[in-house]
């Protein structure tokens, strides 16, 4: 799984950001990226998925990382709710 992260990053090692925003999130934007899993290589569903949150320009928070193949999707509450548990 590290070297497919390290392949979401460019020659000057910053991350690549973009993905799918996700609604039903919260105050601040949320993303959901699709990243290929090469030890499992039959399509999407054998990929990882990483959803951050984008707090400000210089601030991202690493909310989930899931293999597709363990879960289909986590549901907009459930992100809520890991966020809301980083900021106690």
């Amino acid at each position: 799984m590290t070297l497919d992260m390290d392949k979401t990053h460019g020659r000057s090692g910053r991350a690549n950001f973009g993905g799918d925003r996700l609604s039903g999130t919260g105050e601040n934007p949320v993303f959901k990226i699709r990243l290929k899993n090469s030890d499992i290589p039959k399509g999407k569903s054998a990929g990882y998925r990483v959803i951050y949150e984008v707090r400000d320009s210089v601030c991202v928070l690493l909310v989930v990382i899931y293999a597709k193949s363990d879960e289909s999707s986590i549901p907009a509450e459930r992100i809520r709710s890991i966020i809301a548990e980083f900021d106690e």
